[in-house]
C-alpha cells in the first residue's frame, strides 16, 4: 500500500495596508511575497491576505480562525511595545485603540505579530538604499539618528493623527 504525503495546509496571513483599491492590495501582496522569499521563506508560503485598515485585518483574521482556518495576522503596533508584554495579545489589552480586539479562544500568541509603530518607517531602516535611490542633494541630517533604532521611533514623530 502506497500512502500519499499529507499536502501541508496552507496559512493565511491577514497583513494590515493595502488601502482600499484591488491594484494596491496586488502590489502589497507582490511586496510581501518578495519579501518572504527574500527572507528565505519557500515551498508552502502564506496566502497574503492585504486587509486596508487595521480593524479590517482583525475581523478577517478572527473570521479565517472561525471557519477553521490556519491564520497569522501582522498590524502595525501603533505605538511602542512595553519591553515586559510576553505577547501581541497583551500590547492589545492594554492599547486604547485596541481594547475591543479580545483574542480569540482558538488563537495563540504565534498567531499574531507586529510590525513597527507604522509600517512607513521602516522606509528609514537602510540609509544606504535612501542615499542610493535619491541620489544627489538627498539631506541624510534630516533622518533620525542612526543610534535611534526605527522600532523605538513614535508614529506621532512623522504623522499628525
Amino acid at each position: 500500500m502506497v500512502m500519499k504525503a499529507k499536502k501541508p495546509e496552507s496559512v493565511h496571513l491577514y497583513v494590515e495596508g493595502g488601502g482600499d483599491q484591488a491594484v494596491l492590495h496586488d502590489e502589497l501582496r507582490r511586496g510581501f511575497r518578495a519579501f518572504l522569499l527574500k527572507a528565505g521563506c519557500r515551498g508552502n508560503m502564506p496566502r497574503i491576505v492585504a486587509c486596508g485598515g487595521r480593524n479590517q485585518a482583525f475581523d478577517s483574521f478572527q473570521t479565517a480562525l472561525n471557519t477553521g482556518d490556519k491564520a497569522v495576522l501582522l498590524v502595525d503596533s501603533e505605538e511602542l511595545v512595553d519591553v515586559a508584554f510576553q505577547s501581541a495579545w497583551k500590547h492589545f489589552e492594554e492599547r486604547e485603540g485596541d481594547k475591543h480586539w479580545v483574542k480569540p479562544a482558538n488563537a495563540s500568541d504565534d498567531d499574531v505579530h507586529l510590525m513597527v509603530c507604522c509600517m512607513e518607517s521602516w522606509f528609514l531602516a537602510d540609509r544606504d538604499a535612501l542615499v542610493k535611490f535619491f541620489g544627489q542633494g538627498f539631506n541624510e541630517k534630516a533622518l533620525p539618528h542612526h543610534n535611534n533604532p526605527i522600532e523605538s521611533i513614535k508614529k506621532t514623530t512623522f504623522f499628525l493623527d
